[in-house]
């Protein structure tokens, strides 16, 4: 964990990085990266590095580095108390719209002073940026504020609709000329945004000096794979017909960005990976990784190390140096295991714990050979329990690191088609990771949608416009959360200055096997007029020539439905595309574990909570109903959570 911290010490402000740990692999990783690591005490095999600059920026830029070699979290923490050293001098960053009744903060002297209400007044005088260079943050009478753009973190579009019924006297101006974009790409926003029921009615119609410029192209792909694979096809003759000009490929969610990595890195385009990890280094792909890679050679001891307490097994370093020890000449770390194991040596719940984790090696190599590689990923994740511990925590973060497993089970059922075995696969991955990108000099940017807020890109490729992606699956069970993705959707349009593309898949793997999919319902709400050619509805998109053909490889989806009973569920949406639609269930997922209807009301905001997993905490918000019901909660100890309800385990203290 990367603890990232704002310090009032000093005549100025800094901004310093603090890490604590016992892995000397790790150790190593941070003295490569030109960083000092000391011992944490005298005597101790525990070491500590800290570092800090008077820049948020470049301390945010040298956490990153970190975070994309040893896979860890970012925490961000005020340490504004005037007491350095105790518990009491550091406090999380929270949004100023999260402020409750009952919560603690820090006040103009560093003491802690605690919320007694939460009022809305009037402001007279200047309004500036909260984004204050250097520091990104604004600090107000002792209040540590951060800015709220979306409703995962915190916004509430009420805010806005409610303005001028609040404060009546407020003057409304409309500022509609555009600066950034085309015409087409305007009218194209205006359209799809005017479908939202909430939202603020303007008088007049968004302008531009730019000209109607370009239409807007929509490009549909047999699969995702020959979508990234079309895509890089356009990037590349941008880059011999306007060398200079910077583009974007925009998508929902971070598991979409690894079939784009993969053409680009075929094609040897440079790339930027904006606010995120490239796919083959997120941490939950590294752990899988380190799984196959000991399965395909057992004397990896790299490997054994990050996999053996992946997830948490109660493994610390004098047991892992237990193990180590163990290990007979030219013997492998499983044999030192099962060595130490049957000496006695283990106890507790690491012995309970180990002896599962020996009994699946002992396994593998017969699940090899009688499994494909997508088969033996799928087993692994089961069998290792990693991916239970990941629904037990019932988190947005795990949902995410869950799709992010289920999308590498796709690269996997991927290469199985190519007759890729596994020492093969591996080999692959290996060069994917290790391809150095000059990212500082390439001029097209990959990013999700959320991270684009505020940017702009001649070219923008907006991928992925299908149901379940986007809208997102989860968002879409609600009326708020499609009229949240729309919202989503109409900055995605917006960051494009003279050409936007929007491209889909008829076909998405989905935990490794092909489902059909649906175009967007927000493909429709596009004026014709925009566009290159029309965009067509409903099943005319799937017909033989262009999509679904007899003895095609997705003739039975999943669970056996046939193409005709899909097409007939493609008929269906459309003719109800304005309502909820189903939410498709993932394979190997558990269903709601509560039969009755999920209430935000069950738990305000300000109701103290228990979970299982993180302790007491604090409700602060609520998002979503039925089964996308989530709670933002702030616990003791463990910080803000964002908690499905249905998984959640929540109980009233």
């Amino acid at each position: 964990t990367i603890t990232l911290c704002g310090d009032r010490r000093g005549k100025r402000p800094m901004h310093r990085i603090s890490m604590v740990g016992q892995n000397q692999e790790d150790r190593r990783l941070l003295e490569g990266l030109g960083l000092s690591v000391r011992p944490a005490k005298a005597g101790s095999a525990s070491w500590r590095m800290e570092t800090c600059a008077a820049s948020f920026g470049d301390i945010r830029r040298t956490a990153e580095r970190i975070r994309k070699y040893l896979g860890a979290e970012i925490h961000l923490q005020a340490r504004l108390g005037a007491s350095p050293g105790r518990e009491t001098s550091s406090l999380p960053f929270v949004p100023a719209c999260n402020l409750k009744p009952g919560m603690v903060l820090f006040d103009g002297k560093g003491g802690l002073d605690l919320v007694d209400r939460v009022d809305r007044v009037p402001l007279k005088g200047d309004v500036y940026d909260l984004d204050v260079e250097g520091v990104h943050n604004f600090v107000a009478s002792g209040l540590v504020t951060h800015n709220s753009i979306y409703g995962w973190r915190g916004a509430d579009i009420r805010n806005i609709l409610d303005f001028q019924q609040d404060f009546p006297e407020a003057v409304r101006i409309e500022l509609l000329q555009n600066y950034r974009s085309t015409k087409k790409i305007l009218d194209a926003a205006s359209e799809v945004i005017a479908n939202n029921s909430q939202r603020v009615e303007g008088k007049g119609a968004l302008i531009t000096d730019l000209g109607d410029g370009e239409s807007i192209v929509f490009k549909l792909s047999d699969e995702g794979r020959l979508e990234a694979e079309w895509v890089v096809q356009r990037i590349q003759e941008l880059r011999y017909t306007d060398p200079e000009a910077k583009s974007a490929v925009l998508y929902r969610a971070n598991w979409q960005s690894r079939q784009m990595e993969e053409a680009l890195r075929a094609q040897n385009v440079p790339y930027r990976l904006v606010g995120g990890v490239k796919f083959y280094e997120r941490q939950e792909v590294k752990d899988l990784i380190s799984y196959l890679r000991l399965i395909s050679n057992p004397f990896d001891l790299v490997s054994f190390r990050r996999c053996v307490n992946a997830p948490s097994r109660g493994v610390g370093p004098t047991t892992l140096g237990k193990i180590e020890g163990a290990i007979p000449e030219g013997g492998t770390p499983i044999e030192g295991l099962a060595l130490l194991l049957r000496a006695g040596e283990l106890k507790g719940r690491a012995q309970r714990e180990l002896v599962k984790f020996l009994d699946l090696f002992r396994r593998a190599t017969a699940e090899r050979e009688a499994q494909g590689l997508a088969g033996l990923v799928k087993w692994v994740l089961q069998e290792s329990g990693y991916l239970q511990s990941l629904e037990d925590e019932a988190t947005l973060e795990a949902e995410g690191r869950i799709r992010n497993l289920e999308e590498f089970l796709s690269a996997a059922a991927e290469s199985e088609s190519l007759g890729l075995r596994l020492a093969e696969f591996l080999d692959r991955i290996t060069l994917a990771s290790d391809t150095d990108q000059l990212e500082e000099a390439a001029q097209l940017s990959l990013m999700t949608i959320h991270c684009a807020k505020g940017l702009e890109f001649p070219y923008v490729f907006v991928i992925g416009m299908e149901e379940d992606v986007f809208p997102n699956r989860n968002a879409r069970e609600t009326a708020e959360g499609l009229e949240e993705e729309r919202r989503l959707f109409y900055v995605a349009i917006t960051r494009a200055q003279r050409r936007l593309t929007l491209s889909a898949a008829r076909r998405r793997r989905i935990m490794g096997t092909e489902m059909l999919s649906m175009p967007s319902r927000f493909l429709r709400e596009i004026p014709a007029a925009v566009l290159t050619a029309p965009i067509r509805w409903g099943t005319e998109i799937y017909q033989s020539g262009e999509g679904v053909r007899p003895g095609s490889s997705f003739a039975r989806g999943a669970g056996g439905a046939s193409v005709a009973t899909e097409l007939q569920r493609i008929r269906s949406f459309f003719d109800r595309v304005k309502e909820p639609a189903e939410t498709p269930v993932s394979m190997d997922r558990r269903p709601s574990e509560s039969p009755e209807p999920l209430d935000a009301s069950a738990f305000p905001p300000g109701t103290h909570v228990k979970s299982a997993r993180f302790g007491v905490g604090t409700i602060l918000a609520a998002s979503g109903r039925g089964d996308g019901l989530t709670y933002t909660v702030r616990f003791d100890q463990g910080g803000d959570k964002r908690i499905m309800a249905r998984f959640g385990g929540l109980e009233r203290v």
